[in-house]
This record gives structure tokens, C-alpha cells and sequence, in this order.
């Protein structure tokens, strides 16, 4: 038994240069060592080491808590493997081994960086469509060990807490992205920015590594680079194949767009010309085009109710409005009304009106979910827009439910008021015909409601053109649209209030 030593490599056991094949582990027991550095219980370099009825476990290092190899693969990885990994690690039992960088069990050292743009994997000859020449993009890199278990490390590693030999190791390990010539000699793509970095330099957040790259080509045009990651391991352990000191390179094609709205073109030498963003403070509204560079610019955007503008968008201030995003005319909101809902300037407007508000100044409820994602209505004392599910209370049906028989009950009325006005107008007038009696239009007991319903509609129209600020009016709404129209009133109520189409 081997248990409970220290060391900075293999704390354990250390073989160094022994190719001999009968090199044998056998009926015995590693546990609880600690490595400073790599192999908490076995380092093994250029050597080879059968296990056999062993127990590794519960031991500790930076790199390979188990095992740790290099430079060539242990006859007893390579046994297992061809047996499967997982049977290796449960027949062999080694087990519960910690490393604080990778490898907790067994490792040889990082063999793959993947290149991932937009949660994309980018494989070898793969294109990144749609890019903007200059434009700046970030990559997420994503490392991996030999046996594609992925490598996620803190920031002592940048910190250079970690052992000198591990942090020299990884030093080694540079990432280059370079332009691709394609066996011409003309550059088609130029880059700036994190084109060379060592690997503890790499800009880290959440757990992810991420590097930062700006692209130049032709707009239209295809450009190339690769990227290259020198000083690797590359085990197969089926094939019993270690390459140690193997470089990486991933070939990427860049389709680079058009121009577009809000860009102009900029020439930057013979092969390269950006499609450089009109910048804070400017705008530009026409399509570029490369035959007219010189007749082409960003405009200023310095006029009444502006909030500065970017690109191809103009920014108004709170209490405008306007019909398209490419209007000019920017019409003031009425900024005595109290229900100015002009809202250009926060997050959360739509059409640059306030939640529930569409239509020109802003006036208008959102009744049919035009632009909003519930249906809004008019609040008749208040007049603000509310959502319709607010009114959805049970306190709020039985008041319906209250209207809804007054309403009935008042075209009951009506309508029975009507026909006896009616048919007292008519036997009336079968007697003068027939000359039995004398009666004329004032002997009729009451025509009242005629008149009623004649006032209530003149009233109605009444509303519709009076200012809503007026407060005094509030209160002849209510029975104006109570009245007038009843039938609408129920149908509308029972559609948005309580979805019940009629």
C-alpha cells in the first residue's frame, strides 16, 4: 500500500524512462496521496505499466489526480480502452481521485480547442456567414482533455497559483488566428484584435473562455484564416497511438456581406474596405453603394424632440411621435393632456406609444391586439387604457351581469313604447280618415321617448368630438354610451371582457 505522500509529481509512484513491458502494479492499494503538481498517485513518462487487482483512489493533484502520462500510453489505458473507458475505471477501481485542473482519474494533457461562434460549433472548413467587414466578433473557445471531457479552470490558473511546471505547460500552449492565403499569394481578410494569446491569458467569464477578433475583407467576398494551437497531445486510445507536441489547425471561411443602410463604405488599402457604422450622434438613411463613395456621409441629427441617433435609426424624446422610423416630421404630443402617453423613450413602448396606447399622439386603445399581446380597453371613468383581463373580477361580472339586464330591460322599454306610440298614431288616424273622431297629433298622451332617443344620439356624436380632458364630461359619458347604443355596449363587454363572441 502506497498512502498518504506527498510530492510534487507523482507522490505515489514516479517512473521515469522504463519501456520495459513487464512493468506490473499489482494486488495493491493508492490512496490519499498528493501531488502538487501531476499524478496525485501515478505520473508515468515514455514508460509503460500494467495494473492489475489494484485500487486507486481518493488522491489529489493539480493535473491527473489518479494517473498522469506523457509521451506514450500505458498498456493498462490502452487494455481498458478497447474494453471501454468506463469498464477500465470500474474493474480496475480507480475511483474518487481529484484534480483541481482536469483529469481526475487519468489524463495525458489538453488535446482539442473548439472554436464556437454563436452557441455553433465550427469545424474544420467551416464558413461564419454574414459578417459586416469590420465588424468585431467574439468566439468562445472550449478546451478538452484526451478524452473529451471538457476543461474548466479558475482563476488561480491566471493568477499563476498553480505549480510551475503546470503553469510553464500551459504557457506553451499559444492560440494564433492568422489570415489563409489558399495557396495564393493575395491576402483576402485581415484581422485585429486577440489574434495571439497564451492559453492563462484568455478572457474568461462564467465559466466560459472567450477571445475578441475583428474581421476585414471585401464586402461580398469570401476571406479565410486559421486557427492554430500548437503544443497539444493527440492519444487514441484504441488505436494505441500518442503523438505528443501536436498542433491543431482549424481552416474557417468568412462570407462577408453588403453594406448596408446606415454604413457607408471606406476604403482601408487595394485589398480590404469596411463597411464603417455611422457613429453616435449620426445617421444615414440611403442604401451605400460603392461606385459613390465620396457623395455619400453620415448626417447629424440635431433637431427639435431628437434623442440622438446611431446607425439607421433616429431616437426621439418622450412626448413625440411619428409615423415611420425613417419620418422626419416629429409631431409634439398635446403636453396639457394629462393622458399624454408618448412614450418614445422607455424600454418598454411599443410604436413609441405607453403599454396599451397605438395609433397617431398615442390616443388610441389597443382594442384588437394590433401591437400589444393582450386586448386593451378604454376605462370609461378614468378613460385610460387598461387590460381587458383586469376587469375579469367576479364583483366586476355581477355589475355586467346588472348592466347587461338594465340595458335589456331599457330596449324593452323602448321598443314597447314604440309600438304603443305607434299603434295609438295609427288607430288615430284611421278615425280622422274614417271621420268618426277628430283626433289630431296633440291628443297622443306622450311622445317623450322619441325625443329621448333623438337627444341621446345627438349626444353621443357629441362625445366623440369633445376634448377628453374636460372633467365635466365624465360624468354624461356614462349614460350616453349606456343608452345609446346598448346593443353594441354588450356585445363589445362580452367579446373582450369575457371572450363570449355574439
Amino acid at each position: 500500500m502506497l498512502s498518504q505522500n506527498i510530492g510534487e509529481i507523482g507522490a505515489g509512484l514516479y517512473i521515469l524512462q522504463s519501456d520495459y513491458e513487464l512493468n506490473l502494479i499489482s494486488n495493491s492499494e493508492l490512496q490519499k496521496n498528493i501531488a502538487h503538481s501531476s499524478g496525485g498517485a501515478i505520473y508515468i513518462d515514455n514508460s509503460q505499466l500494467n495494473i492489475n487487482n489494484t485500487k486507486i483512489y481518493q488522491n489529489r493533484a493539480e493535473v491527473g489526480g489518479g494517473i498522469r502520462f506523457k509521451n506514450k500510453t500505458p498498456n493498462c489505458l490502452l487494455t481498458a480502452s478497447r474494453r471501454q473507458l468506463n469498464s477500465f475505471t470500474q474493474s480496475l477501481q480507480i475511483y474518487d481521485n481529484t484534480a483541481k485542473l482536469f483529469g481526475n482519474n487519468y489524463v495525458s494533457w489538453i488535446q482539442e480547442i473548439k472554436l464556437i461562434d454563436e452557441k455553433k460549433q465550427i469545424k474544420n472548413n467551416t464558413n461564419i456567414d454574414n459578417i459586416r467587414s469590420g465588424q468585431s466578433t467574439q468566439f468562445q473557445l472550449q478546451f478538452l482533455d484526451d478524452q473529451q471531457n471538457e476543461i474548466l479552470w479558475d482563476n488561480d490558473l491566471t493568477d499563476q497559483f498553480y505549480s510551475h511546471s503546470i503553469i510553464n505547460e500551459i504557457e506553451q500552449i499559444s492560440i494564433s488566428i492568422i489570415p489563409s492565403y489558399l495557396g495564393t499569394d493575395k491576402q483576402n481578410i485581415y484581422l485585429t484584435g486577440e489574434t495571439n494569446l497564451v492559453l492563462n491569458k484568455v478572457q474568461k467569464t462564467s465559466n466560459k473562455y472567450y477571445i475578441n477578433v475583428t474581421l476585414y475583407g471585401q464586402p461580398t467576398e469570401k476571406g479565410n484564416f486559421d486557427l492554430i494551437v500548437p503544443n497539444l497531445v493527440n492519444v487514441n486510445y484504441q488505436e494505441n497511438q500518442l503523438i505528443q507536441n501536436y498542433e491543431q489547425k482549424l481552416k474557417v471561411g468568412v462570407n462577408f456581406r453588403d453594406c448596408e443602410i446606415g454604413e457607408l463604405y471606406w476604403k482601408m488599402s487595394q485589398n480590404f474596405m469596411e463597411c464603417k457604422i455611422c457613429e453616435s450622434g449620426t445617421y444615414s438613411f440611403e442604401q451605400p453603394k460603392i461606385d459613390k463613395i465620396q457623395e455619400q456621409s453620415c448626417k447629424t441629427c440635431y433637431f427639435p424632440g431628437s434623442n440622438g441617433c446611431y446607425r439607421d435609426q433616429i431616437y426621439i424624446k418622450n412626448g413625440y411621435w411619428r409615423e415611420t422610423t425613417q419620418d422626419l416630421n416629429f409631431i409634439k404630443c398635446n403636453k396639457i393632456d394629462k393622458n399624454n402617453h408618448c412614450k418614445a423613450e422607455e424600454s418598454s413602448s411599443r410604436d413609441y406609444c405607453e403599454e396599451g396606447y397605438v395609433g397617431p399622439l398615442c390616443k388610441e386603445c389597443d382594442n384588437y391586439q394590433e401591437i400589444w399581446d393582450t386586448n386593451f380597453g378604454r376605462q370609461i371613468v378614468t378613460q385610460k387604457c387598461i387590460k381587458c383581463e383586469q376587469n375579469y373580477s367576479f364583483v366586476n361580472f355581477l355589475i355586467y351581469i346588472a348592466v347587461i339586464i338594465l340595458e335589456v330591460w331599457f330596449i324593452w322599454f323602448s321598443i314597447r313604447n314604440a309600438i304603443n306610440l305607434g299603434t295609438n298614431k295609427t288607430i288615430g288616424d284611421y278615425f280622422r280618415a274614417l271621420k268618426w273622431l277628430p283626433v289630431s297629433n296633440s291628443s297622443f298622451f306622450d311622445i317623450t321617448p322619441f325625443y329621448c332617443k333623438q337627444f341621446f344620439h345627438y349626444m353621443a356624436i357629441q362625445k366623440y368630438v369633445q376634448s377628453i380632458s374636460v372633467s365635466f364630461t365624465d360624468t354624461i359619458n356614462i349614460p350616453i354610451t349606456i343608452f345609446s347604443s346598448p346593443i353594441m355596449v354588450i356585445k363589445i363587454k362580452l367579446k373582450y371582457n369575457y371572450h363570449i363572441q355574439i
